[in-house]
């Protein structure tokens, strides 16, 4: 089994990151589907999205938001993403039963 935990050049990575996403980017957590989605409009006001994603593997001991967000953040960046419409995202969202959405300082179950 394998336990991965973020270090403090991952935490301050992950913290810089998210001070320079627009207020309307989306972060999608689901726990019963192991995945973390971070997606943000290509330009204010477009129905686009860049979307990148990142999976928590079967065999880690434990599915933490913070790291998945860390790892999905680091492929924004570094332009591994992907662009879909928002009706396509919206439909992506409900892979998982229990997911959570983080859009600026709202949280929606």
């Amino acid at each position: 089994m394998v336990n991965t935990k973020l270090d403090k050049e991952m935490k301050a990575f992950r913290k810089g990151r998210l001070e320079h996403l627009p207020k309307n980017t989306l972060f999608v957590y689901s726990e019963d589907s192991n995945f973390t989605l971070v997606a943000h409009p290509v330009f204010s006001g477009s129905k686009m999205y860049n979307v990148t994603m990142s999976y928590c593997s079967e065999k880690e001991n434990k599915n933490r938001r913070k790291v998945g967000e860390y790892f999905a953040l680091n492929k924004l960046f570094s332009g591994y993403y992907i662009q879909m419409n928002n009706a396509v995202l919206q439909e992506l969202c409900q892979l998982g039963e229990n997911y959570t959405y983080f859009e600026g300082n709202k949280i929606y179950l």
